[in-house]
């Protein structure tokens, strides 16, 4: 007989045997004319593609054609120590006759390859226009032109840096 949790162990036994490095990407279109029935199809096969990854950063872009009552929870897909930034709109471009009906998401492992790792940012402006950078693994606020710990990280090692800005217009 099958137990509750059992879908759970087999997700979890799967990130693990998992050793894809690098950078991921996910896309599954709409057709053009479809039904709901299809749509969720497509919702569900592409959740259950996600939850096959253990990626250090995800940008998922999920249209609300596919979730309309927005109900999908990112912490029953993600481990907690997956940043998660979702879309507004395509991440994955084409020719301007593609459908943009598409559920879309890039995943960045950790590391990225032995050599390569990825770090994360928060840049903050503030009133007087002046901006700070605060590295997420440091934690030290610095100004981005002359911040000492953040020069460090930027020229030791080989890396993809994320940006995330907090703008004035965000207040």
């Amino acid at each position: 007989t099958s137990v509750c949790w059992q879908e759970e162990v087999m997700r979890i036994l799967n990130r693990r045997e998992r050793k894809t490095r690098g950078i991921i990407t996910i896309n599954r279109p709409a057709p053009r004319i479809t039904t709901r029935q299809e749509l969720d199809q497509i919702f569900h096969s592409f959740i259950s593609e996600l939850c096959q990854h253990n990626p250090q950063l995800a940008m998922l872009y999920v249209p609300r054609e596919f979730d309309e009552r927005r109900s999908l929870d990112i912490s029953k897909i993600f481990p907690v120590n997956t940043t998660v930034v979702k879309l507004q709109s395509l991440v994955l471009g084409g020719p301007a006759s593609l459908n943009d009906i598409s559920l879309q998401a890039v995943l960045f492992s950790k590391p990225l390859r032995e050599d390569v790792k990825l770090s994360f940012f928060i840049l903050k402006e503030y009133d007087n226009g002046s901006f700070k950078q605060l590295h997420i693994d440091n934690g030290t606020l610095e100004d981005v032109e002359n911040g000492e710990q953040i020069n460090n990280v930027m020229t030791k090692d080989s890396a993809l840096n994320v940006v995330f800005e907090v703008t004035n217009e965000m207040k």
